[in-house]
Parts: C-alpha cells; sequence; structure tokens
C-alpha cells in the first residue's frame, strides 16, 4: 500500500477512536445531566404537570431548548436552566434523554 494511502487510513482509524471517546464521555455528560432534570421531569407523569422528557427526539429537545434559551418559550426555571447549559452539554443531555427511550 503506497505512504500517502496508510496514511490516510491510519487518520481515518484515529480519527474513528477518538469519536468513539467522545461519545461515551458524551454520554457520560449527559447521564450527569440528566440527574438534575429527573428531580422535577418525572419518567411516570401521569400524575404531574410537568412532562417526562425521556425519550424525547433530540432535535426536538435542542430546539426547546433553544426556544426558552431565547425567551421564545416562557418558563423561568426552564429559562435559566437551559441560559446555564453550553450547546456541548445541551446535545450531551439531548442524546442522552433520547437513547433512554430505546430501552
Amino acid at each position: 500500500m503506497p505512504a500517502p494511502r496508510r496514511m490516510t487510513l491510519a487518520l481515518a482509524t484515529v480519527a474513528g477512536l477518538l469519536a468513539g471517546e467522545a461519545t461515551a464521555a458524551d454520554d457520560g455528560l449527559g447521564a450527569y445531566l440528566a440527574e438534575t432534570c429527573a428531580s422535577c421531569h418525572q419518567a411516570d407523569v401521569r400524575n404531574s404537570a410537568i412532562p417526562a422528557i425521556i425519550g424525547l427526539d433530540e432535535t426536538r429537545f435542542v430546539s426547546m431548548i433553544k426556544a426558552y434559551r431565547s425567551g421564545e418559550r416562557s418558563d423561568s426555571i426552564m429559562q435559566a436552566v437551559a441560559k446555564s447549559l453550553s450547546e456541548e452539554e445541551t446535545a450531551a443531555l439531548a442524546h442522552f434523554l433520547a437513547t433512554q427511550g430505546q430501552q
């Protein structure tokens, strides 16, 4: 195999490994953040005015957080929570919550 081709393959392999590590780290971050959410967003919503967020679509979750952050959606607690989350945290939390609904 020519040297440039080997180098490309090696870089692609390393990038794939690093992406896997990032996903594991993101899942850990999402799980950590979800612990705080669970204090209000219970899985059993039959007796609660606060909706469950487990299994919520990632895109929808991110969109809702952005709407709270911008003030488009009004709820003082959720606006404060949304403003406290970075983009990375929001994405990790959205991914974690979405995957929990698949179990």
